[in-house]
């Protein structure tokens, strides 16, 4: 499971389960902004403006993250989830690079580890969530602890 917000400046991170997760993509809502930012012009100046402002309105996902210890989007308190995520950007048709990059790859692979599969809100973009193998949720830890430990000039980075 992975955490979830009403929108990057609105309520507290939350559980998203799997019935969340139906309701918060079949929202009419989020409907209607992903089909105002995908109707946006690319080659307007205002563009990416417009489109921040719109994205800003839609719930965000948070895969790396469980909960979190303070119950606040502070990367520093996250629990880790056991995800990691993809973020490809800029593909003309995400589902037939899926298919090309991904799907067929998958029967070759000892054990499908792909959690979630989703297309951006622009339209052109996807976000592929994975379970990290045993030896890497191990290492997955609180982004607070990263930086102190790497901030410790005589303690080796990633150290545990």
């Amino acid at each position: 499971m992975f955490c979830y917000q009403e929108s990057v400046s609105k309520g507290a991170p939350k559980l998203c389960t799997p019935e969340i997760w139906n309701q918060l993509i079949d929202s009419p809502e989020v409907s209607n902004i992903c089909r105002r930012i995908s109707a946006l012009d690319p080659t307007a100046e205002d563009y990416n403006d417009r489109k921040q402002a719109l994205k800003r309105r839609l719930p965000i996902i948070i895969p790396h993250a469980a909960s979190f210890a303070n119950g606040k989007r502070i990367s520093a308190d996250a629990i880790p989830s056991g995800l990691a995520m993809l973020d490809v950007d800029h593909v003309d048709n995400p589902r037939e690079w899926f298919e090309k990059n991904v799907q067929c790859q998958i029967s070759n692979l000892k054990s499908n580890k792909i959690y979630l599969v989703a297309i951006t809100a622009s339209g052109h973009g996807l976000r592929i969530s994975r379970v990290l193998r045993a030896s890497a949720r191990r290492k997955q830890r609180p982004l607070g602890r990263i930086v102190s430990d790497n901030s410790n000039p005589s303690k080796p980075p990633n150290s545990a």
